[in-house]
């Protein structure tokens, strides 16, 4: 069985048990989120260092979906 954790790329280091609130507005990202949301699923944030992509990082979990606008942007804490 193949475990998939959806990526979401942001250019930062999140730490563990790091508090972190998003804005949520490009549409692939917002359909990521919101299914996460729905299924009760996590995301990895991957590290970040001197403009590379790591293949390690955080994973983060959302905790409220503080709001959500008319054209689907979201506000959310992790």
């Amino acid at each position: 069985m193949i475990n998939f954790i959806p990526i979401f790329p942001l250019g930062i280091v999140v730490y563990p048990g790091e508090s972190l609130n998003l804005h949520i507005f490009e549409p692939r990202y917002k359909q990521l989120i919101n299914e996460c949301h729905l299924e009760g699923k996590n995301f990895g944030i991957p590290s970040v260092f001197k403009n590379k992509l790591n293949e390690f990082g955080t994973l983060v979990k959302i905790t409220e979906l503080v709001g959500v606008t008319d054209n689907g942007e979201m506000d959310i804490r992790t």
